[in-house]
């Protein structure tokens, strides 16, 4: 008999990086499980809006995805269903919205990463407008959240020095061509944002 096998044929997926129990740790340890995570490579984040989260599911494990990221008005109920994979959830800021009311409107931390995005009238994100940082800041002094909204190479490090947010996400703010990122301005992205931690000792 052969001692070295092990009975499976079918190929197994590699163990995600950062998952939903990782979310339920305490918040240090979360965040030092994500930094962790990113640190070994670049993370694969699903965006998604409104669309049907049995579809969502599916399309994250087919595809191999470390993280689902939804952008439309999914809610904070039964976030649970997307277990084992982690997910961000996108709230909209209006200018009338508060730190207070939007964080008032959300789960816990161990349910969804929180990502603040601008609110549009026709889309969902990628929208190129930004929203008022002082919203933001306020709240990210009561949780760890991402900005998202208007962002590119040219304020970036503005909206680190002003939010210093856990992590800054950009689309449009990326592209000469919509729908096509361009090399150079992801990597002055990148660049900047990481010049204004490294000034703020962040």
């Amino acid at each position: 008999g052969g001692g070295g096998a092990n009975g499976a044929n079918k190929k197994q997926k590699p163990a995600l990086r950062f998952d939903a129990g990782h979310m339920k740790l305490p918040r240090a340890q979360m965040l030092a499980a994500l930094r962790g995570a990113a640190a070994l490579g670049p993370l694969f984040v699903g965006v998604f809006a409104n669309q049907k989260p049995e579809e969502v599911k599916r399309i994250a494990e087919e595809s191999g995805m470390d993280i689902i990221q939804l952008s439309g008005h999914e809610g904070w109920a039964d976030l649970s269903f997307y277990e084992p994979f982690a997910v961000i959830n996108a709230e909209h800021v209006s200018p009338d919205s508060s730190a207070e009311g939007l964080l008032a409107g959300v789960g816990g931390e161990e349910e969804a990463l929180l990502m603040l995005d601008t609110k549009h009238p026709l889309m969902e994100g990628g929208c190129g407008q930004t929203f008022d940082w002082g919203v933001a800041a306020a709240c990210q002094a009561k949780r760890p959240m991402f900005v998202a909204g208007g962002l590119g190479p040219g304020n970036v490090a503005e909206c680190v020095r002003k939010v210093r947010p856990f992590a800054v996400d950009a689309s449009s703010g990326m592209e000469e061509k919509k729908g096509v990122k361009e090399p150079k301005l992801v990597y002055q992205y990148v660049h900047n944002a990481k010049a204004a931690l490294a000034e703020e000792g962040l």
